[in-house]
């Protein structure tokens, strides 16, 4: 063989090495792409988890029997259905601010109405939940609709 024979081939060989690390390197970006779009969850799933909290656990809103320590999910207490106790619920400086969900809560047939700290405006939500749930106003218990207005964090 001649040396140009072989200096050709060499370049020939490293251009192809380059076009296949190249091809491996693209599917690659291809199939991690589609895996962490199908892994990807909604929005307003995450958003109905978190909302979760507020009927169900007793650091939120659900009503709790002092004598018998029994939580009753889905039994708001009116007492604590503030915003002081919906700070100690869910700590939106802690979890980034306007970086995360705001929220905003509303009981339909009480007309109470509060809200997360870095909520802004009440006209500007981008979904409502609905929730059914029984508010305990001392010794009456009322059948009421919990209202979950979203604000969806600032990054996506």
């Amino acid at each position: 063989m001649k040396k140009a024979q072989v200096s050709s081939q060499v370049i020939a060989w490293t251009i192809m090495v380059i076009i296949i690390t190249g091809l491996l390197f693209g599917l690659f970006l291809v199939i991690n792409t589609y895996t962490n779009k199908q892994a990807e969850i909604s929005p307003r799933l995450q958003s109905e988890i978190i909302a979760l909290r507020f009927a169900n656990i007793p650091e939120c809103f659900a009503f709790e029997d002092k004598n018998t320590g029994r939580v009753y999910p889905g039994l708001i207490n009116l007492e604590k259905f503030n915003n002081e106790q919906l700070s100690k619920c869910y700590h939106t400086k802690e979890i980034g601010g306007f970086w995360t969900y705001n929220f905003e809560l509303k009981l339909q047939q009480s007309e109470v109405k509060i809200n997360t700290d870095k909520y802004v405006g009440s006209n500007n939500p981008a979904f409502t939940l609905f929730k059914e749930v029984a508010v305990k106003d001392g010794e009456e218990i009322i059948k009421d609709t919990l209202a979950i207005y979203v604000q969806e964090s600032a990054i996506r």
